[in-house]
């Protein structure tokens, strides 16, 4: 019978403390949230700390193919900035539909916790304001913000954290115009998260596949990825629960046949194997060049 695997077949990270991603385990499942052992293995890499309580890896990325639970991750990533960090936050992605799925999930957890402790860390004005609020503040001073990416969205703000999910579609302007806004962080510890699937042939995937090729490459950092190292056969049962790790959790077998059935081999790889085929390098027109044409 076969089993999802649970290890990554790139796990690239420095050593730290885990002490705190623990105590984030226990809070959430006390709460209601659980998480399967791939979830865990990459919230211990992202949460690793030194002697002083600061990030061994700064600049973290996860490439899982979709609808394995990545989404999850994020979430529990945002609630531990909020309540260990008092984090000011920018959850950024490339859909406004993500943006706001994330949004709910983060604001539910506060919201719709059966427990008056976890409500009260809102401020009193945010327990009255609709939920529809493109960010959330908390009483311990914590801010998050969940936007779209444009060229010049960020600017002005400062924070502590900043996650880009959907980080294939970001492109050099995106990345150029909100990295700054850790550079001032509050917290002197700031972080930044790159999550993902592979390039697409239709998507940008610059700036995700610089990151990777930087820190497989030796650059300080962290990676985790599930993914076949070259091409496979998209038929070969055994490869799809070695790079989908919740594989009969969340997402279901019968779904991944209809995938195999309809999608082309260099999609299906890309899609649901997470293979990385360097797409970036065939774009016709860069970024750059298509936007000259709009200035």
């Amino acid at each position: 019978m076969l089993v999802a695997n649970q290890e990554p077949r790139l796990d690239i990270h420095q050593p730290g403390d885990t002490t705190k991603a623990e105590l984030l385990f226990e809070l959430l499942e006390e709460y209601g949230m659980t998480f399967l052992p791939w979830q865990k293995l990459v919230l211990r890499r992202w949460l690793a700390e030194d002697d002083e309580g600061r990030f061994v890896n700064l600049d973290c990325g996860l490439s899982v193919p979709r609808q394995n639970g990545k989404t999850e991750i994020l979430v529990a990533r945002i609630i531990y900035g909020i309540i260990f960090r008092k984090a000011e936050g920018l959850f950024t992605a490339q859909k406004q539909k993500t943006a706001d799925v994330v949004r709910r999930r983060v604001q539910d957890f506060f919201y719709e916790n059966q427990y008056e402790e976890i409500f009260n860390l809102l401020t009193p004005q945010f327990r009255r304001k609709p939920r529809n609020y493109d960010f959330i503040e908390f009483v311990n001073g914590a801010r998050y913000s969940f936007n779209t990416r444009t060229r010049l969205g960020g600017l002005g703000t400062t924070n502590d954290d900043l996650i880009c999910d959907e980080a294939a579609d970001m492109t050099d302007d995106h990345q150029a115009t909100l990295i700054p806004t850790v550079s001032a962080a509050k917290s002197k510890n700031p972080q930044i998260i790159y999550a993902g699937t592979p390039p697409m042939a239709m998507t940008v995937g610059e700036v995700f596949s610089r990151v990777r090729k930087q820190i497989i490459t030796g650059k300080a950092g962290c990676w985790t990825e599930w993914s076949v190292e070259r091409l496979t056969d998209k038929n070969d049962v055994s490869a799809w629960y070695e790079t989908n790790p919740s594989l009969d959790t969340f997402l279901l077998r019968n779904a991944i046949e209809a995938e195999a059935r309809s999608l082309a081999a260099d999609d299906f790889n890309r899609m649901r194997l997470g293979w990385w085929s360097g797409v970036e390098d065939k774009r016709a027109i860069q970024q750059k060049e298509w936007d000259a044409l709009y200035t």
